[in-house]
């Protein structure tokens, strides 16, 4: 793979996840080329394709059917999409789009495809998704991404020029991708720091302001002060900035912006020790605090637990609907587990309703 030339980031200090030992290193020599064998055994690339989506109605609350509000969101709608396609699921990053009335989705998998769709409102519900495609996102000299170690697509944003930044976990790397996410990638500028991450524990959060600033927020990378590692692209270099948790167990898993220019993050909890405990809280941060050298935290606009719906949510996006609320979808990554969902919840953020939950 071509190697990607970045920039130091500011004096970020890192603890270094992996152990040092001799014996250590051999164990993880090992391991690596087990996961390197097993990418390349992965099928044969599938073509781009036209797939045929069932969704079902789901509601906020399995205890009461009724409830449409969560913390400072009202809740628009939510489906558990199906299809029959194989290649479907694994969603890891999500982005909006809205051209001439419609609402077109963007989607990155951890299988280096890219899913596209119509998500379809009627009397400001969310009520279903149709024309969908799958179509494998193209490497460097345009060709498909193949395998795990290379395809595990987890972020994905869009830039003011239209272009769409992907951010890879285990090959840690951003590229850019033309309008629409079409290839081939081209190299971006990624934080040399990154490297450092752990191989499962990378970018999980790409967002983009209109200011042009980028910010990149790691998934299990720590700073010396125990906050989580992360990035912001400004005046065409890259800075360190931290991101704090909500609580301690919280890792992002996403972030978006706001129309008003606030920061969303997106975190996750996932314990399987019993009982299982899963849940997911969407936070925001005022927009001019995301500056270079700053410790991010923010205000929990809602958290989903049980009895509230719950699953392994990757993805988040946010656009001005046209009464001028804010609608924000969140999507799940069911890890191409038949015990797991890919969920697509809708919401509405109004500057009238609840404060922000407590911390």
């Amino acid at each position: 793979m071509q190697q990607e030339r970045g920039q130091d980031a500011g004096g970020l200090e890192v603890q270094r996840l992996f152990p040092k030992a001799r014996w250590a290193r051999v164990g993880w020599g090992a391991a690596g080329l087990f996961i390197l064998g097993f990418a390349f055994a992965q099928p044969a690339i599938r073509p781009s394709r036209e797939i045929t989506l069932t969704a079902q109605s789901v509601p906020l609350s399995a205890v009461d059917p009724t409830l449409d509000r969560v913390g400072s969101l009202r809740f628009l709608g939510g489906l558990a999409i199906q299809s029959p396609d194989d290649g479907f699921g694994g969603l890891s990053g999500l982005s909006l789009e809205e051209r001439n009335g419609e609402i077109r989705m963007i989607a990155v998998t951890d299988q280096g495809d890219k899913v596209t769709g119509r998500v379809i409102f009627a009397d400001g519900r969310l009520i279903g998704m149709d024309s969908a495609a799958i179509e494998p996102l193209q490497n460097l000299e345009g060709r498909p991404v193949s395998g795990k170690l290379l395809g595990d697509a987890e972020s994905v944003s869009r830039l003011t020029d239209g272009r769409i930044l992907v951010g890879f976990e285990r090959r840690h790397r951003i590229w850019a991708y033309g309008p629409g996410l079409t290839g081939p990638a081209h190299p971006f500028e990624t934080p040399r720091a990154l490297q450092d991450a752990p191989s499962n524990g990378g970018l999980e959060s790409l967002a983009s302001f209109p200011d042009e600033r980028v910010i990149a927020i790691t998934e299990q990378m720590r700073t010396a002060a125990g906050n989580f590692a992360a990035f912001l692209l400004q005046g065409g270099a890259w800075a360190s900035v931290e991101w704090t948790g909500s609580a301690p167990g919280f890792e992002p898993s996403d972030a978006a912006v706001l129309p008003d220019g606030d920061l969303l993050v997106l975190e996750r909890l996932w314990s399987p020790l019993a009982p299982l405990d899963i849940r997911s809280r969407i936070v925001r941060v005022k927009g001019a605090s995301v500056k270079p050298g700053a410790v991010l935290q923010g205000e929990v606009l809602a958290e989903l637990r049980a009895p509230l719906i719950v699953e392994n949510f990757e993805g988040i996006a946010a656009l001005r609907a046209a009464g001028g609320a804010a609608h924000i979808l969140i999507v799940s990554d069911d890890n191409f587990n038949g015990a797991q969902r890919t969920l697509l919840l809708a919401f509405e953020l109004s500057e009238a309703q609840a404060a922000p939950q407590k911390r």
